[in-house]
């Protein structure tokens, strides 16, 4: 029921605002300059009720409703994240810096290889030096 007056009162604003159209009318500034009666007088009652608030008469008062409350949530991870990357770039540098598992042995052969030339030698010094005396 109140769907129907309300589709019948846009008809009928719609109506008028056709007339208004063809009569060279495009402002609301131009139809509130037009007079009252004649406006009542061509376009009936809602023609009185468009022209009233045109003018700003007709004081209709807002429905204020409160907007829906959100909630909104930010986390930065700028600071987390640059700490992480730093610790990676880290592990990266000594991990290359390390030897791999291939060369640890190779690396414990040779320096036990010079730690035997290194005895030899100096084992050599002191029978070249016991020799001179």
């Amino acid at each position: 029921m109140q769907r129907l007056a309300i589709r019948e009162r846009d008809a009928e604003i719609a109506r008028v605002l056709d007339i208004l159209h063809r009569w060279g009318i495009q402002t609301l500034g131009q139809f509130a300059a037009l007079d009252k009666e004649e406006v009542g007088t061509r376009l009936g009652a809602i023609g009185l009720q468009l022209w009233d608030r045109a003018k700003g008469k007709n004081t209709r008062l807002l429905k204020l409703v409160p907007a829906p409350e959100s909630f909104e949530e930010a986390f930065e991870f700028e600071r987390m994240m640059k700490r992480a990357i730093e610790k990676a770039v880290f592990a990266l540098q000594v991990n290359k810096r390390r030897p791999k598992r291939g060369n640890d042995e190779r690396v414990a052969r040779k320096k036990a290889t010079q730690k035997e030339k290194n005895q030899e030698e100096k084992s050599e010094r002191s029978q070249f030096c016991v020799s001179k005396m």
